[in-house]
């Protein structure tokens, strides 16, 4: 029996190993095979530059862009510009960095500290001739003009009752005057018109809020007086107008005319005449000594970049603008001028400044619009 039992065994082992042996060479000779891949109809094969993971999201650029100290009209108005396009561009995000003033916001940006500056007609002629305010000063790069957003107009204002006395601007030829505080670049503007028709002053410096007290106690015969985008009067303005009784003393014809020909030249301010009525600006009877407008010189105010923020980026960032000008302009009436003509401030300012470069960006925006001047230069 028992041997029996061990010969059962002994066949089913034998068995066994006879059909794993079948079934090995039936796979052997039946191999599986995997289905090539093929491209989805709504997936297009991976190159080298569609990865088959998750797309890399779209850099943003992000410029700390320089500006004047809070509560200026320049540092105003780039929080607003600001955003604007950090609401309409994914790709471009503009930090506001608030600084001394345009000088102060171009030699950071000039140094690498800042990616973008707040500068005018006369601080941008100043740092291309590396004269004035700029004197001694080593740029390791130049910004480009990118984009003008309003002007500064500049006037003289004088006590009412010395409307008979002073007439022109000649006749304050050796008074005691406020030419503005030094290093401004409203003060540069009046000095170079001063300058322009010869006229020697001394000025004293004073701080804005000393102004109605220096003249009304006759400390000085006249001050700068200055608009923004013709109506905007900044606040030392009116606390001026509201403590003394103060004319305009616009500049006589022939002194306009001089103005005309020769401010131009200067790359700092060009004459503006007749620009707007004193009801419109003051909220005092403010006087003029002649004519029924104000007349003087101007500059512009803008916001510039080098040739490291690409030129597209620049020229969208124009188009942005241009088309939410009317918005600026609700904000804050120092861009009305911008919302009247966006195209005209963007030639006016260059032309103010032909010497210096203007951003590719800017360049293609404008031969776009039909405006580009052959004698301007591209910079890069």
């Amino acid at each position: 029996m028992r041997k029996t039992l061990t010969a059962v065994i002994a066949v089913l082992v034998i068995i066994v190993a006879i059909a794993g042996v079948l079934v090995w060479q039936q796979l052997q000779t039946q191999p599986t095979t995997s289905p090539t891949p093929t491209a989805s109809p709504s997936a297009p094969a991976p190159t080298a530059t569609s990865p088959t993971t998750t797309p890399t999201p779209t850099t943003k650029l992000v410029i700390q862009w320089g500006t004047a100290s809070v509560g200026s009209a320049g540092y105003t108005a780039l929080a607003l510009i600001a955003d604007i396009i950090n609401r309409n561009m994914q790709d471009l995000e503009i930090s506001v960095v608030p600084t001394a003033g345009a000088v102060a916001s171009i030699k950071s940006y000039s140094t690498g500290e800042l990616g973008g500056c707040y500068a005018s007609t006369p601080s941008f002629t100043e740092l291309y001739t590396l004269s004035g305010r700029f004197k001694g000063f080593e740029p390791k790069r130049y910004p480009y003009q990118t984009f003008w957003a309003y002007t500064l107009e500049i006037g003289i204002a004088i006590h009412q009752r010395n409307i008979g006395k002073y007439k022109c601007w000649s006749d304050l030829n050796g008074v005691k005057m406020f030419t503005g505080p030094a290093g401004w670049d409203v003060g540069v503007a009046l000095r170079t018109a001063l300058n322009i028709l010869n006229i020697s002053y001394e000025h004293i410096e004073l701080d804005w809020g000393m102004l109605a007290d220096a003249l009304e106690r006759g400390t000085i015969e006249a001050t700068i007086i200055y608009t923004t985008a013709y109506y905007g009067l900044p606040d030392w303005a009116r606390q001026l107008e509201l403590s003394v009784p103060i004319a305009i003393l616009n500049p006589c014809p022939n002194e306009i005319e001089i103005l005309k020909r020769e401010a131009p030249k200067t790359g700092i301010i060009d004459a503006i005449v007749n620009y707007v009525e004193p009801k419109q600006v003051f909220s005092t009877d403010v006087k003029l000594t002649s004519g029924d407008k104000i007349s003087g010189v101007a500059f512009f105010y803008g916001f510039h970049v080098g040739s490291e923020v690409p030129a597209d980026v620049v020229y969208r960032m124009l188009k942005v603008l241009e088309a939410n000008a009317g918005e600026l302009a609700k904000l804050n009436p120092m861009f009305r001028l911008l919302a009247d003509d966006f195209v005209g401030m963007q030639v006016r300012g260059i032309e103010a400044n032909s010497n210096v470069p203007v951003h590719p960006g800017l360049a293609k925006y404008l031969k776009e619009k039909g405006v580009w001047r052959d004698h301007w230069k591209i910079g890069g």
